[in-house]
């Protein structure tokens, strides 16, 4: 690098001098300028050095005289972004975040609306700066109101998650349909999505259907798959399973990982196509690579039950714990199952209980039950009556039919505390009738006994039927004794 008076000498030849060449150390100096980090005056580069950081202008009308010195011309705002993208990017130069806000700074202040979209993202994001929504907000609605679609689309973010500015859905949805309106994709998603939510406009499944169409067919995927959902529920269109598959896969070429995830629950389902548990344990392995939590979760349990692929405890242990860890509630009750089961993994009652904990603090009512279990057997734990109670009660009121049972048996052959036959009969009746074949046995029995409920023979024999039928060997030796 030569000193700034000299290099401003030479750049003043080069551009005066017709036909005169000005060189240094053998090179030719192309008027080249770099915005320092500090101060008001600029550096002059040798185009050749192989460490040169960047390319503001060629001064082609852009040097002015100013008392007596060379300096920048700053009504090139255009100019003055693209070499802030280009820092800000990395493109042919390192990347430095510190330089590109600075360039972008002095073009936003001058009114360039890509400059304040970019000093929006900048202060949203912590680049170049700390992270200041306020300015974020700022800067995006001196774009916006200038017609960047970008900003416009960012700004109904800013407020429909209040970010730097007060919680305003009707003022997100404004902005989004400004943005949508000039056929900007992820807008018109987001003003689906209000419209699907009812959130700052009227709910309307119908003009969501609408919006997420006119995205999905500029490939934004996010819009496919809602619209796909839309075609698969009914919302909004008439259901069409076809056309919800036309668009899940359309976002799932783009690499949507819940477009994925949701061909393979099509698949597993057998829901409008042909059931094929390995085609949907294929495109859950596709979703559950891109660490899609219910994905690995579902495909695990296909490793567990070895359906759809070949039976690996090794890979459904994995599997859960990875989609556990990111705090889905299945998976942290059936990696309970297999620490309790030593499946996949050395049998561990702390670790079982520590994972059942976790999903039935997400209210995931198998996992209550469990718990129950646990605290009512006092296998792992000191036996706690109250606390096996406390669990079952939770897991039943989200009507598990084998808390339920559960219940049911603590009344019947609970202590003195908690012996209540007309609790019993109430708490099996709600889980036989969702089908659990202990429960129809022992309502069977109560009704059979007169315990708990006038005795009903008839009554007696169907609850045995119906637990009979399910393969409960009690319920048929009952029937067989009573020569039925």
């Amino acid at each position: 690098m030569i000193g700034f008076r000299d290099a401003c000498f030479l750049a003043c030849m080069h551009y005066r001098g017709g036909n005169r060449t000005k060189t240094v150390r053998g090179r030719k100096i192309i008027a080249l300028i770099f915005l320092p980090a500090e101060g008001d005056n600029f550096l002059v580069y040798d185009s050749l050095c192989p460490y040169l950081l960047f390319i503001l202008l060629l001064f082609e009308n852009q040097l002015v005289k100013k008392r007596g010195t060379m300096t920048l011309a700053l009504e090139d705002t255009n100019a003055l972004c693209r070499l802030a993208l280009q820092y800000y990017e990395g493109d042919g130069v390192a990347e430095d975040f510190d330089k590109a806000f600075r360039l972008f700074t002095l073009a936003a202040e001058r009114g360039n609306s890509n400059a304040q979209f970019f000093l929006g993202i900048m202060h949203d994001c912590g680049k170049g700066a700390e992270p200041d929504p306020a300015l974020a907000a700022k800067w995006f609605r001196l774009a916006a109101e200038q017609g960047d679609a970008d900003a416009q689309s960012e700004l109904g973010d800013i407020y429909k998650y209040g970010r730097g500015v007060e919680q305003d859905d009707i003022e997100a949805a404004k902005w989004y349909r400004l943005a949508a309106d000039q056929g900007f994709a992820d807008a018109q998603c987001k003003l689906g999505g209000m419209y699907k939510k009812g959130r700052g406009v009227p709910q309307d499944n119908i003009e969501a259907v609408k919006w997420y169409r006119l995205a999905a067919e500029q490939d934004n995927p996010v819009a496919q798959r809602f619209l796909g959902l839309a075609c698969q529920l009914g919302n909004g269109v008439a259901i069409d399973f076809a056309e919800a598959l036309k668009w899940y896969h359309g976002a799932a070429a783009l690499d949507d990982a819940l477009a994925q995830y949701y061909i393979g629950l099509l698949y597993q389902g057998g829901e409008g196509i042909e059931q094929d548990h390995a085609e949907a344990a294929k495109w859950f392995r596709l979703a559950a690579d891109q660490g899609e939590a219910s994905a690995m979760c579902e495909l695990a349990s296909y490793c567990y039950a070895g359906e759809g692929v070949g039976q690996d405890f090794d890979e459904a242990f994995r599997l859960f714990s990875l989609s556990a860890d990111q705090g889905n509630c299945e998976a942290q009750f059936n990696l309970g199952v297999m620490y309790k089961n030593g499946e996949g993994t050395l049998q561990d009652d702390a670790e079982a209980i520590k994972y059942y904990r976790l999903a039935a603090e997400q209210d995931y009512a198998p996992a209550m039950n469990n718990l129950g279990t646990i605290f009512m057997e006092g296998d792992g734990v000191p036996q706690d009556m109250d606390e096996a109670e406390k669990w079952f009660r939770l897991a039943a009121a989200q009507e598990d039919e084998f808390a339920q049972y559960n219940l049911g048996s603590m009344h019947e052959c609970g202590d003195g505390e908690r012996e209540n036959y007309e609790e019993a009969v109430q708490w099996y009746r709600l889980s036989a009738e969702q089908g659990n074949a202990d429960a129809q046995f022992r309502l069977g029995m109560m009704y059979l006994n007169g315990t708990g409920v006038e005795a009903d023979e008839a009554e007696a024999v169907k609850y045995f039927w119906l637990s009979a039928d399910q393969g409960c060997e009690e319920a048929q030796e009952m029937l067989d004794s009573m020569a039925i």
